[in-house]
């Protein structure tokens, strides 16, 4: 039964990992329902019931808190379409932190999963921003910049690696192009979409994971664990620690 517990105005969109459950907030001004289905602390919910439906407020947002939820869970949500003839069906979380598809489920109607947001050990809280005048930027698409395997995007911690290449060129900004899923593989950067959730590294992470330790102790930092970076939007927070 979804509750409106932790649940008012300034509740974040998407899904918010809060004591005892999670908050679900997403912007649906013209639907006529909105579902909250899924996994929930091993407890499967997949209906367009009453005690599934989240509450909608007067400025267009669907919320509601569900009891038990936690890192790992996966959720996805239904949505009727205006009344009378509007269409319907399973709709991502456009604020995931991370996506699955199965055999089952594949994408676009994949399940989203529930990740905290304060999970990843930062290290960049000595950075600064280089003075306007004194910038060097350096321009890239994540999804091509690193290429090593015919047909294959590249990935943020491909790029992460290469940054004794991008530091030895005096560079001291790197601007992505934009960052997000992208429907084609490899895309240009401009066709994306799951802006929060873009395909993160593949599952052998243990090279990736000595490269980006290499580049910490250059600096003095403590190294990862393979716990860190194990979640898609940890190993996406990854490159920020050699700031």
């Amino acid at each position: 039964m979804l509750s409106q517990l932790n649940i008012s105005a300034t509740t974040p969109l998407g899904a918010t990992i809060v004591p005892g459950g999670a908050t679900f907030r997403v912007f649906a001004p013209r639907a006529s329902a909105v579902y909250l289905n899924g996994v929930f602390a091993g407890t499967t919910y997949n209906a367009q019931s009453q005690d599934r439906l989240l509450s909608k407020d007067a400025n267009g947002f669907w919320a509601g808190f569900q009891a038990g939820a936690g890192d790992g869970d996966q959720y996805r949500f239904w949505v009727d379409g205006p009344s009378p003839n509007g269409t319907q069906g399973y709709k991502r979380d456009p604020y995931a932190r991370e996506l699955v598809s199965t055999k089952d489920n594949p994408f676009p109607n994949c399940f989203c999963i529930l990740r905290p947001s304060n999970s990843y050990p930062w290290y960049d809280g000595g950075f600064q921003t280089p003075d306007f005048s004194d910038m060097a930027i350096y321009q890239a698409h994540i999804g091509t910049y690193s290429i090593n395997t015919s047909g294959v995007s590249s990935n943020f911690l491909d790029v992460a690696c290469k940054v004794g290449y991008i530091a030895a060129l005096n560079v001291n900004v790197f601007q992505p192009l934009p960052i997000d899923e992208q429907e084609l593989n490899p895309g240009l950067g401009y066709g994306g979409a799951d802006i929060f959730s873009p395909v993160a590294a593949p599952a052998s992470l243990p090279g990736y994971l000595t490269a980006l330790n290499a580049l910490l102790a250059a600096k003095g930092q403590a190294p990862l664990q393979l716990a860190d970076v194990s979640p898609g939007p940890n190993q996406l927070k990854a490159p920020a620690c050699r700031r």
